[in-house]
């Protein structure tokens, strides 16, 4: 008799999942998903702070954009150590 434990199917292969590791998948995907919440926060609070802020009312609409890249890289450089293009 098999206790605690499921049977997960994937492509051909068969494994048997013990309750524990499910347990702990449940957990990471929790996780994951606190910090995709945080993210999403955090961007908004980040833009509405450099709409706010930093683009003064004269500039042009590339000229906006410029000014969020150049905010976003320097917030991934703080954070992170990179901007997104070296990232990719």
């Amino acid at each position: 008799m098999v206790k605690n434990k499921t049977i997960n199917i994937q492509g051909s292969g068969i494994s048997i999942i013990s309750q524990k590791q499910e347990d702990e998948n449940d957990r990471l995907k929790l996780d994951w998903n606190l910090q995709r919440t945080l993210a999403k926060v955090n961007y908004h609070i980040h833009t509405d702070a450099i709409k706010e802020k930093l683009i003064p009312v004269a500039l042009t609409i590339n000229q906006i954009s410029f000014v969020y890249a150049n905010e976003a890289d320097m917030l991934n450089m703080a954070l992170f150590g990179k901007t997104a293009p070296s990232h990719k």
